[in-house]
């Protein structure tokens, strides 16, 4: 290893959780951990884990992430087989998971401040990121660093224009994904800091979302602009609320089972999809009552924006009307009961007052 510390090196557990002998893992992955990191602080280690029936320790495998692995790969934190007669479905899995990894490992640092790895602990001054042509997201502490460092080649960094939810959601979903495999390495207490630092932080996001707003403008935006811009006002609307969800699953969990573990770990990477839900929804951890109440809360807040919005858009378009055609639609409003209407029609005769 030391003559190849620069090189990825990928370590896969597989265990059924039979014919162990020795001290607990518990008593001896933390200080080998520490050990190794002392010796080879270059190392660049990833962990894969494959568990094999409900006899397996899926606290056993995530304390090895915990303690071993200094690169985080984009890949389940386990890979469980109920049976040993899904064992092959579940390897072609992971086969497949690390066969979709591209791009090249860099060593990416800051002229101050820290990486965070899990909010509520000491961050680290390097991180080793996989980089390719996808966007990367990285939590950091301090102040907002000037450069930043790939490899030794400075870059600078410039500061957004403004809240961009769509970054902040995928950056404190990498911190639930941490906070999970915590969760299950070392217990409910372990995670207690993070819980209370990341609803601190989503209560501040969803103040500041709803204080700025996103609104809709659909008027001469092209089909593809009109999409995302409904893209950004759902993201607004519900990415915060989603947060608030599995941070409250993070902070309620309790199972100790292996099995129930592993789908705790893997239904959360699924970030709350369809599939996530149905499974989910199987083994009775979602209402699907209380689902549809917040489906319907998510439709109702989106109402009010979407129809001024749209009312905007008319009102554009009839403009661009001629002359004689607007007088005709006004004319036509004019006898409406709907007081929206009535409004649009004085703007519009207000707007042919200007043409005028």
């Amino acid at each position: 290893i030391a003559k190849q510390e620069d090189s990825h090196h990928l370590l896969v557990l597989l265990s059924d959780g039979m014919h162990g002998s020795g001290p607990p893992p518990s008593a001896v992955l933390p200080q080998m951990g520490a050990s190794l990191k002392k010796d080879f602080p270059k190392l660049r280690l990833s962990v894969v884990v494959v568990g094999v029936t409900r006899n397996s320790d899926t606290s056993m495998g995530m304390l090895l992430k915990e303690t071993l692995e200094t690169v985080p790969l984009d890949l389940q934190p386990i890979y469980f087989a109920d049976s040993p007669q899904q064992m092959t479905e579940t390897l072609q899995h992971m086969n497949l998971g690390l066969a979709s990894l591209q791009g090249s490992l860099v060593s990416v640092s800051l002229d101050h401040g820290r990486f965070i790895r899990l909010v509520g602990e000491d961050g680290d001054a390097t991180a080793e990121v996989l980089a390719n042509n996808h966007e990367q997201v990285l939590l950091c502490q301090g102040e907002a660093p000037k450069t930043l460092k790939v490899d030794g080649v400075a870059y600078d960094c410039q500061a957004l224009p403004s809240l961009d939810g769509d970054l902040v959601i995928k950056a404190l979903e990498k911190q639930f994904d941490a906070a999970r495999v915590r969760r299950v390495a070392a217990g409910t207490e372990s995670t207690r800091p993070a819980v209370k630092q990341l609803g601190e932080w989503i209560a501040i996001l969803e103040a500041a979302s709803e204080k700025t707003g996103t609104k809709l403008e659909l008027a001469k935006a092209s089909p593809k602009m009109r999409l995302a811009q409904h893209r950004a006002l759902k993201t607004a609307v519900s990415g915060f609320r989603s947060l608030r969800n599995q941070l409250a699953e993070l902070d309620a969990y309790a199972a100790n089972d292996s099995a129930s573990q592993a789908a705790f770990l893997t239904g959360a990477t699924r970030k709350y999809g369809a599939k996530a839900l149905r499974r989910a929804a199987a083994h009775g951890e979602v209402d699907p009552e209380e689902r549809r109440k917040e489906l319907i809360a998510e439709v109702q807040a989106l109402q009010p924006r979407l129809r001024s919005a749209l009312k905007a858009d008319l009102l554009e378009k009839a403009q661009l009307l001629p002359e004689e055609v607007q007088m005709k639609l006004r004319k036509d409003l004019a006898g409406s009961d709907d007081a929206a209407l009535q409004r649009a029609c004085e703007k519009m005769a207000a707007s042919m007052g200007c043409r005028k």
